[in-house]
């Protein structure tokens, strides 16, 4: 009877640290122990975005552009190495990934490139001319009209998207900016239901406090990103072209 009793106390205990195993490893245990450097993805609650900050080396920390700076005011994560922002990406894909000049040399600017052609993602280069963005995420379409060097501006965000009701008139679109077709060329052989939103913005950042700014900024092309596809899917159960915004 008292062996029976031992066993029984030996399996239910087996049971339990089973459990409590498989719950750690639900709650992500197991990446948290083999990435101690990569912090927990913030939940929907906390972020409606998922914003990425690539940063090399540790800054001045009276920069307003730190990271430290910058995870405080934009809820954002800081990725030190091209790879973290690979693997961010796989555990939620990036909305905004913004990339200080410190880190430029260590960029796989032809994965960005695609991710602001093809994904739509909103780029922001910190510490960067409209040139330097124009040339390194092979955005010739971008305007430079609204562009302006002066004291305080640090860098250019923007975004781009297609849409349209056959995906090979998108997918054609958007070869076209890729390869550096710009205007109404680009939208040559395609229908009216294909139509394209482009947005762009550059920071003015003069001290920390400004960085709510660069949040409303960031936010605010998403919005638009996000109110453009909603604009076009109720265009087109109604069988009304999309709002056309052919640059």
């Amino acid at each position: 009877m008292r062996r029976n009793w031992i066993i029984g106390v030996l399996a239910g205990g087996l049971t339990l640290a089973l459990i409590a195993g498989w719950l750690w490893l639900e709650r992500g245990g197991l990446l948290a122990w083999a990435s101690p450097g990569l912090p927990e993805s913030p939940t929907s609650e906390e972020a409606p975005y998922h914003l990425v900050y690539l940063f090399s080396g540790e800054g001045d920390p009276s920069d307003p552009l730190a990271p430290t700076h910058m995870e405080a005011a934009l809820n954002a994560r800081t990725a030190t190495r091209w790879s973290d922002v690979l693997t961010y990406h796989e555990q939620r894909p990036i909305d905004a990934l913004l990339i200080h000049r410190s880190a430029f040399e260590t960029v796989d600017w032809e994965w960005v490139s695609r991710a602001y052609h093809y994904d739509g993602m909103v780029i922001g280069l910190m510490d960067a001319t409209y040139e330097e963005f124009v040339n390194l995420v092979r955005a010739p379409c971008l305007s430079p009209a609204a562009f302006r060097e002066e004291e305080g501006t640090r860098g250019v965000a923007a975004y781009q998207i297609v849409v349209g009701d056959e995906p090979e008139e998108v997918e054609f679109v958007k070869n076209a900016y890729y390869t550096g077709i710009c205007g109404p060329d680009a939208y040559t052989g395609t229908s009216e239901y294909v139509a394209t939103s482009r947005g762009e913005f550059y920071p003015h950042i003069t001290s920390a406090d400004s960085l709510i700014y660069l949040k409303e900024s960031v936010y605010s092309l998403l919005d638009d990103r996000e109110e453009f596809r909603h604009r076009y899917e109720q265009g087109r159960h109604q069988g009304a072209p999309p709002t056309d915004v052919r640059p």
